[in-house]
């Protein structure tokens, strides 16, 4: 009886920890998005707009925000699968 309670203690440690991890990275994408959204949105007040253009933002800064979010994504798959050795793989290397 006791052996079990110590493992689900442990358990619950565990998940614990992860939610606080899981927390963490919640709000530095959030800082991330509001970061590129800050960014984009300078750029736009930088650009001089001509007479008819829509009111949106430029093509490069959705694209920073899309990149921040395709990261974030990828980060959370390179979690799931376990990580790993950071330089294990061909992931990052190119041949020459």
């Amino acid at each position: 009886m006791g052996a079990k309670l110590r493992v689900v203690r442990r358990r619950i440690r565990s998940v614990q920890s992860t939610m606080k991890i899981t927390r963490a990275m919640e709000l530095i994408a959030a800082s991330r998005i509001i970061k590129a959204q800050q960014r984009a949105k300078a750029q736009e007040e930088r650009r001089p707009r001509c007479r008819g253009e829509p009111d949106r933002a430029p093509a490069p800064a959705r694209r920073e925000v899309a990149a921040v979010r395709k990261r974030e994504r990828e980060d959370g798959d390179e979690r799931q699968k376990g990580g790993g050795d950071v330089g294990a793989g061909d992931s990052g290397a190119q041949s020459l």
